[in-house]
């Protein structure tokens, strides 16, 4: 077998096509078609299916950029119905501690029209400092675990007749350090 290590590749007219400090280097994506529902009646993080994916970085000094796209409605007048991402069982990206309020990444916006959906991002670079195997995943809860009901890829109403169907993906990409 052989072995090609190199820091950089130039192209014969001189551009730079691979440098090895930012250059991407593995790319994971999960696409989630599917609708889900979910009435929260605790503040524990619920994990949304198929909004979760592991990657292994090739290094200790590499990061993990975090894309995540994501459709939802929400039902009731539940103010902390929150969403957050995190690396393994630990919340990362989240607001500073305040008093009671809630550490998140961000909170679901609520409507009286039952036929708004939300769209919500995160974008987020993260220095995870392992090359072992780490999961991300999309968590939800209601804060105040007051039975707040989340819809994921689809309006409160959401069904074939009256309703939009959205698509929802994270897309995990190891950034070279």
């Amino acid at each position: 077998m052989s072995l090609l290590k190199t820091n950089k590749i130039v192209s014969p007219d001189g551009r730079t096509l691979l440098n090895s400090t930012g250059s991407v280097i593995q790319v994971k994506s999960s696409v989630k078609t599917d609708r889900d529902s979910y009435t929260l009646n605790n503040s524990d993080w619920n994990t949304i299916s198929n909004l979760s994916l592991t990657i292994t970085p090739n290094s200790t000094a590499n990061k993990i950029l975090v894309l995540l796209d994501f459709a939802c409605g929400t039902e009731g007048s539940h103010n902390r119905c929150e969403w957050a991402l995190f690396r393994g069982s630990n919340q990362i990206y989240q607001g500073d501690a305040s008093s009671s309020a809630g550490r998140a990444t961000g909170k679901f916006a609520y409507s009286e029209d039952q036929t708004v959906q939300y769209r919500e991002t995160c974008v987020y670079l993260d220095n995870p400092s392992t090359n072992s195997s780490i999961e991300y995943s999309l968590r939800i809860r209601d804060g105040n675990a007051d039975g707040g009901s989340i819809y994921i890829n689809q309006s409160r109403v959401g069904n074939a007749s009256n309703g939009t169907m959205s698509a929802s993906s994270i897309i995990l990409m190891e950034v070279c350090g």
